[in-house]
């Protein structure tokens, strides 16, 4: 009787450190794809795609929304001048780059008119909608992107179409203005104006939706004035550019497939 209280007693161990175990590696799984951070992961570290589409620059579509995403409030033409800049800092990292072959914007788009779909790349907002299953507990853009949009069969069906109508490039670079805002606030007697901004982007194989790198990049400038100071002139705001110019670096380019830094 002894004997078979004490094989009992060592199973019931067994199962209580075998449970705790699954618990605790579930929980570490779990933070891990919460928190996807920037780069290539790691079963894509030594691939490099042969045509890279590169995508017009786009605000972060408003109905992909998760936990640490801040709220932009940008007007229209100060977003679109920030996109130009976007296009441009992403085209002239392709300079000189003899492993980074790609479409530009503009061929991306003549591209889909002379295939007859001109309007793909509007598309692919209204297939970002807001979705129940989305990841509202995810805290980055990779994250985001591989736990609610990678899945979704409309989008592998858009990048299936969207290669097919440029050049069969198995690769799609999506730029994005992740967010930018500005503010105003006293911060105990010092007035303070910020604008800060976020710029993401995203490289997307057309054939599995697999994500195989991400960058970003995120900063802000403020101007500053003690309250006790002359009143009757108004605190100016930074202006964007001073923004776009500490957004825009080669740090957005970390660990790009095949990328050399000289």
């Amino acid at each position: 009787m002894k004997n078979s209280i004490v094989r009992t007693s060592n199973h019931t161990y067994v199962f209580t450190a075998f449970f705790f175990f699954l618990l605790l590696s579930s929980c570490l799984t779990s933070n891990d794809v919460f928190d996807s951070p920037y780069g290539v992961p790691p079963e894509h570290a030594s691939y490099i795609p042969a045509r890279i589409a590169i995508a017009p620059c786009q605000a972060w579509p408003h109905g992909a929304r998760f936990s640490e995403l801040p709220l932009s409030n940008i007007v229209t033409g100060d977003l679109e001048a920030l996109c130009k800049k976007m296009d441009a800092f992403v085209l002239d990292g392709f300079k000189n780059q003899p492993f980074m072959k790609g479409y530009s914007p503009e061929g991306v788009r003549r591209f889909l008119t002379q295939n007859n779909t001109p309007d793909l790349l509007d598309k692919s907002q209204d297939i970002w909608k807001h979705l129940p299953s989305d990841c509202s507990s995810c805290k980055t853009f990779p994250a985001f992107y591989l736990q609610s949009i990678a899945n979704r069969q409309d989008w592998r069906m858009w990048l299936d179409t969207f290669s097919k109508s440029v050049k069969k490039a198995d690769a799609v670079l999506l730029p994005f203005i992740g967010y930018a805002y500005q503010k105003s606030f006293n911060d105990r007697g010092l007035l303070i104006s910020l604008k800060a901004g976020n710029a993401v982007i995203l490289l997307v194989d057309t054939g599995t939706a697999t994500l195989l790198w991400s960058g970003g990049r995120e900063t802000t400038v403020n101007t500053q004035r003690l309250e006790s100071s002359d009143v009757s002139k108004p605190l100016d705001p930074p202006p964007w550019n001073d923004l776009w110019d500490r957004l825009f670096t080669e740090d957005l380019w970390k660990d790009f497939p095949g990328r050399q830094v000289f």
